[in-house]
């Protein structure tokens, strides 16, 4: 079976590590110990396979080094973040007015938020560049303010 070979002296398969563990075969009734790879998630350290580390990971089966999970670009967020076995996912911010004009997996911004106090979003069009902020300034009608949007 898948994560044993068998033994040329007496045809015995041979598990290829302990139960559980980190070592598996690409294909059944494989016939050398050398055959023995790492499992995803693992990588190869002198003769054993030790578990990859954040933020490193690796999908498939061989004794490969992990690699860097990615990091999204501008305008995506990690729809599902890495495992030692599984990339990152990136998608395009999922909402309307939402924006994130960095790389990284962090979540999207609300447009709205964008803003320190004293000043409204004046323009958010892009899912990549951050919005314009303009100041809030009494409405020409004397003593009245737009509230729903400077508070």
């Amino acid at each position: 079976p898948v994560g044993t070979y068998r033994t040329s002296t007496n045809d015995v398969c041979v598990p290829c590590s302990s139960p559980g563990s980190s070592m598996t075969t690409l294909y059944s009734a494989v016939s050398s110990p050398s055959q023995c790879l790492c499992s995803a998630g693992f990588q190869q350290s002198s003769a054993s396979c030790v578990p990859c580390e954040a933020p490193m990971f690796k999908s498939f089966i061989g004794n490969f080094m992990c690699t860097h999970s990615a990091l999204c670009p501008p305008g995506n967020t990690a729809l599902t973040l890495f495992t030692p076995a599984t990339d990152t996912v990136c998608g395009t911010c999922p909402f309307s007015n939402t924006f994130k004009s960095w790389i990284g997996n962090d979540p999207c911004r609300s447009c709205a938020q964008a803003c320190v106090t004293g000043y409204f979003t004046s323009l958010c069009n892009s899912t990549t560049v951050s919005p314009t902020c303009s100041v809030c300034s009494t409405c020409p009608s004397p003593g009245f303010f737009v509230a729903s949007i400077c508070g």
